[in-house]
């Protein structure tokens, strides 16, 4: 180094030496112009440029976007020339952009892994070179689910881990706390297991936690909520039975019981008709279940002439408080005498085809507020279930569309339901995984008129 330093100083002597003479023998002005180029250009190879190029992030997923920023200090960036690369290994480097005064680059990389994303900044003769490292890889989705928001004391819940991306060596996490705690208890470690079922053994309400994590040790976390109430599985069902009467005879039937402790009932207006020039005011008797077991229930009715009309009907009600219509018979002011309608909302839900080798099944827990009715299959892109609300209270409805086998899953829908006193249906909440863009189905409520 020292010999070198020592042959520059006799290179510029030299250098200044010739000059000196050239300048003496040429005009004056021309002297000066080529003693200021050469100073100029001995100031600029004594100049410190640093190449300070960056990127917008050094860790990014597939798909997005990088923008690469190449810059200079010491220099003029704008008598520079700029270019990018990008290297994944030693045989394998793409150019992304030649030398040019473009100072921005974009790349969006199709693989995850490690790569170097090269900028040279060229300056006159010379050329500056900076690599930075950038990590790439496959963002994870966290598609799990539980089974229901809402159970009674002594039920269980299967909380079920489901993802998508990440960058294999996928682990799921199962955590609860009560929701007024900080505390989160863990139900299942990271693991390869994607599914636990839970049995709460205290009344409250929780908040439970679905974590996936990748082998890159990226996380996604997605939270629920579940209620867990007393046991209540005696909440009762109505049917009404709709009488007509002439409107100039007293309107009421008379109602009874051969045990008086299964129904209770009450009775209102409903309408008024005309037929045959005659004017019937309607009434409707709702009836109400109480207890399990069995009765006659009549209704009787006397006109001002005399005739009695009267209808029997044998009811059943069983230990959940569903009742049935064994038998009916009697007399009536029509032809057909009145049947006992089930006070209840009935909804629907349309799915996409199973596919071959896979189908559909249905599964509905909770307090029995819902039943499934029919499955209609006879379309030809949707399956459409029909589901009735009878009482109060909550069901969670889930389908699954498996293998005929049951060894994997397709799709998976949770559909959270509350019924209210009168059997108004409300969806909850809803989640699922499904056919791939394409949205979750949703309930409608069927109209039966």
């Amino acid at each position: 180094m020292k010999k070198f330093k020592a042959f520059r100083r006799k290179m510029i002597c030299s250098v200044l030496a010739v000059l000196a003479a050239f300048s003496m023998a040429a005009p004056v002005g021309a002297a000066d112009d080529i003693i200021d180029i050469f100073f100029e250009t001995l100031k600029e190879s004594f100049r410190t440029v640093e190449n300070t190029s960056s990127v917008s992030s050094d860790k990014v997923f597939v798909g997005e976007t990088v923008t690469i920023f190449g810059s200079v200090e010491g220099v003029d960036p704008d008598f520079c020339q700029y270019s990018f690369f990008v290297r994944e290994d030693l045989f394998s480097t793409e150019k992304l952009q030649g030398y040019s005064s473009n100072r921005v680059c974009y790349w969006i990389p199709e693989e995850s892994g490690e790569y170097e994303i090269i900028v040279k900044v060229r300056y006159g003769l010379s050329s500056y070179r900076k690599a930075i490292k950038v990590t790439v890889t496959r963002e994870i989705f966290n598609d799990s689910i539980v089974s229901s928001s809402f159970i009674q004391i002594g039920d269980s819940v299967e909380l079920l881990g489901k993802s998508h991306g990440g960058d294999g060596g996928t682990q799921y996490g199962f955590f609860y706390k009560e929701s007024y705690s900080d505390k989160w208890e863990v139900l299942g470690n990271y693991g390869a297991a994607d599914s636990i079922k839970w049995r709460p053994k205290e009344l409250g309400t929780y908040d439970v936690c679905i974590k996936v994590k990748d082998k890159n040790d990226q996380i996604k976390k997605k939270y629920f909520t579940l209620t867990v109430a007393e046991i209540n599985t005696k909440i009762p069902t109505e049917f009404t039975v709709t009488v007509k009467a002439p409107i100039s005879s007293p309107y009421f039937w008379r109602c009874s019981f051969s045990d008086d402790g299964i129904l209770s009932y009450s009775v209102k207006q409903k309408s008024t008709e005309i037929q045959q020039l005659k004017m019937y005011v309607l009434m409707e008797y709702k009836f109400r279940t109480v207890s399990a077991g069995k009765t006659s229930l009549r209704l009787v009715y006397n006109t001002y002439g005399g005739t009695e009309y009267a209808l029997e009907y044998e009811i059943t009600v069983d230990k959940t408080l569903n009742f049935k219509v064994d038998s009916s018979s009697g007399s009536y002011i029509e032809k057909d005498i009145p049947k006992p309608v089930q006070q209840k909302t009935s909804f629907a839900l349309a799915v996409g085809k199973a596919g071959i080798g896979y189908r559909w099944k249905v599964d509905i827990s909770g307090t029995g507020a819902v039943q499934l009715d029919i499955c209609d299959t006879s379309g030809s892109e949707k399956d459409v279930y029909y589901f009735s609300a009878l009482r109060e209270g909550h069901s969670s409805i889930v389908l699954t569309c498996n293998s005929a086998s049951e060894m994997s899953d397709k799709y998976k829908l949770v559909y959270n339901i509350s019924s209210g006193q009168d059997t108004s249906v409300t969806v909850t909440d809803y989640d699922g995984y499904y056919i791939e863009d394409e949205s979750l189905p949703q309930i409608y409520i069927v109209n039966e008129d």
